[in-house]
């Protein structure tokens, strides 16, 4: 854990220092973007491997929609309630 606190220090460090250079951002950005790509691939390739996951993959699937579909259920009734007692015009 200090390790990884270490190294996010660091890079808001270089990031000071270097805040002046206006490539900078565009360097970063791109290779951010790569990166978040890898982790994915490499996290793909882990539950791949691991057979207990792929196993059990369609009850996992069935609990994944069905978390997603009460979640976006959930918010869309929010935002709706919110929407018609806070930024709707009262006749």
């Amino acid at each position: 854990m200090f390790c990884v606190l270490l190294i996010m220090l660091s890079g808001i460090l270089i990031g000071y220092f270097l805040r002046h250079f206006r490539i900078i951002p565009l360097i970063t950005s791109k290779v951010s973007i790569y990166i978040i790509y890898l982790l994915l691939f490499v996290m793909g390739l882990s539950v791949g491997n691991n057979p207990q996951v792929i196993h059990h993959f369609g009850g996992l699937g069935a609990l994944g929609i069905t978390i997603a579909v009460v979640s976006t259920a959930g918010s869309v009734a929010l935002s709706w309630v919110v929407y018609r007692y806070l930024f709707k015009p009262h006749k």
